[in-house]
């Protein structure tokens, strides 16, 4: 017989079905151990985010965390192209990347260059991200954006997007990142989300 027929999941024993479900459900578990914890606050920055992947695991990447000296929050959400389980490994390995050059303190820009560069030398070739990653101080924010949804800045005057500066990671591995710099009032906000808001066919 056809070895892929031997797979699909409708011909699996139930044997071979529950270590399946197990098997989801313990990357499950992994996927959501590499989540921030939930209202990370630095000075009068307050920080929020919702996770829902389309199925049990998936390659949406989310990390916010407070610098050692306390005096700036790092903030990034990406999206590796594809879904399932090949999208959260690759997810895992770009977190794995990140939070390892956030101990060198590096300047945003910097930070990025490396980030796709080791990202790429890592990755199939047929394999992308895209990633807006950013710094929160006292004077503002600055951000890098490599192809992913414009971060909108929701100011008490109206709303304004805040457009990629770069291409997806993996696309050039000598790709340069520029920096978008903004000063934000109290009570103004900036929204970072991924494809899963802009292309849902459902208005609820």
């Amino acid at each position: 017989t056809d070895p892929m027929i031997r797979f699909c999941l409708d011909h699996l024993s139930a044997p071979e079905m529950h270590a399946h479900e197990q098997d989801f459900e313990l990357a499950t578990q992994i996927q959501s151990r590499l989540l921030p914890p939930s209202g990370i606050a630095l000075d009068h920055w307050d920080t929020h985010y919702r996770y829902v992947p389309a199925g049990p695991v998936g390659g949406d990447y989310c990390e916010i965390t407070v610098a050692e000296d306390r005096r700036s929050l790092f903030f990034a959400v990406g999206d590796v192209a594809g879904k399932g389980v090949a999208a959260s490994l690759l997810m895992t390995h770009l977190s794995a990347i990140l939070r390892s050059l956030l101990s060198l303190q590096l300047p945003l820009a910097e930070l990025m260059v490396r980030a796709n560069r080791l990202f790429c030398e890592s990755t199939l070739s047929e394999h992308y991200a895209t990633l807006v990653c950013g710094r929160a101080t006292g004077e503002g924010v600055e951000l890098c954006n490599a192809g992913h949804c414009p971060p909108l800045l929701l100011r008490r005057s109206g709303m304004e997007r805040l457009p990629p500066s770069g291409l997806p990671l993996v696309m050039f591995c000598g790709g340069e990142y520029a920096v978008t710099k903004a000063a934000i009032a109290d009570g103004e906000s900036l929204v970072l989300y991924t494809d899963g808001i802009t292309e849902t066919q459902d208005p609820d």
